[in-house]
């Protein structure tokens, strides 16, 4: 909030009416169709990837030699720096259900505990190391967001390195050949349409997602799915208090 008022001359209205709710609900439309892109079109890596260069772009946007005070039409590129933000937001969703598919289960509970740990340690260091930079140095503000960016760079690079599991799926590409092969009523799958067939390789899926999420939901661990759906409902409405 400060280096939006301070160094790109927009005031506490324009900050908290027409930009920060631009990220709120990017990030919810965001995560929705990131998820189904994920899941139907794309591969989770690629999704991942993109996010982190969206990150990377939002920073970018910040630190650009142009304030609201000389131009104006700043203001619709921190609205779309908002976007990025959201959508990059919306990839961290999907980097966890990444990792969820190429970890075998016996490692996603540790990977994601210090996942976890190293979110809340780099966000007290960087706490830290901004209240110094800012104190001590001149255009510290403008210099925490230079550092910001390096680190969104390195992290696009980062996770160009992650497997590509593009083959990640719910169910076996076995068991959604012998769904096509049911369907298109054909000796091979080779003789039935490339559209065809991916209009009923992912309706198997949503089939196999609605079946899972009904068998755990009426299971003994059901518990913990109603636990996401309320959690989830809160920091939603947590973001549209904040809004």
């Amino acid at each position: 909030v400060n280096y939006l008022e301070q160094e790109k001359g927009f005031t506490a209205d324009q900050i908290y009416q027409e930009i920060f709710p631009t990220w709120t609900y990017s990030y919810f439309i965001s995560l929705i169709f990131l998820a189904i892109l994920s899941e139907f079109f794309f591969n989770y890596k690629l999704t991942v990837v993109s996010g982190s260069a969206f990150f990377a772009l939002a920073t970018f946007l910040l630190v650009i030699p142009m304030t609201y005070t000389d131009n104006e039409e700043y203001m619709t590129v921190i609205q779309v720096d908002e976007i990025s933000e959201g959508i990059g937001s919306a990839s961290v969703v999907i980097y966890n259900a990444f990792s969820f598919y190429i970890l075998p289960e016996s490692y996603y509970t540790h990977i994601a505990s210090i996942t976890k740990f190293i979110q809340l340690f780099s966000s007290v260091s960087s706490s830290f190391l901004g209240q110094i930079i800012v104190n001590y140095a001149d255009n510290g503000l403008t210099i925490t967001f230079y550092i910001s960016l390096m680190s969104m760079i390195a992290c696009v690079i980062a996770s160009i390195a992650f497997p590509n599991k593009s083959d990640a799926s719910i169910v076996s590409e076995k068991e959604i050949n012998n769904f096509i092969i049911q369907n298109n009523q054909q000796s091979t799958q080779q003789q039935c349409s490339f559209i065809n067939n991916w209009i009923l390789k992912n309706k198997y899926k949503l089939i196999k997602i609605k079946e899972e999420f009904i068998e755990i939901y009426n299971s003994k661990n059901g518990c913990l799915i109603k636990y996401c759906i309320w959690k989830s409902l809160c920091l939603a409405i947590h973001q549209l208090v904040l809004t």
